[in-house]
């Protein structure tokens, strides 16, 4: 569902219920979207382009250093 469920479902698993696993974020993730599935609890992203998933260590090392 594109409506944030797995955000939410993510930010339970990982928060309210002590998940320590893998949360993996599969399909059309982009980088912009990185920072808040981590921030979500998600610990795990597939980028099928090159450029994208750099472009998202790039975001979230700022976020990191901020």
């Amino acid at each position: 569902a594109a409506d944030g469920r797995g955000f939410s479902h993510a930010r339970q698993l990982r928060y309210q219920l002590g998940f320590n696993g893998t949360i993996r974020a599969l399909g059309p993730v982009t980088a912009d979207e990185v920072p808040l599935l981590a921030r979500s609890g998600f610990n795990q992203f597939e980028l099928t382009d090159e450029a994208e998933a750099h472009a998202a260590l790039r975001l979230l090392d700022s976020q990191r250093a901020n």
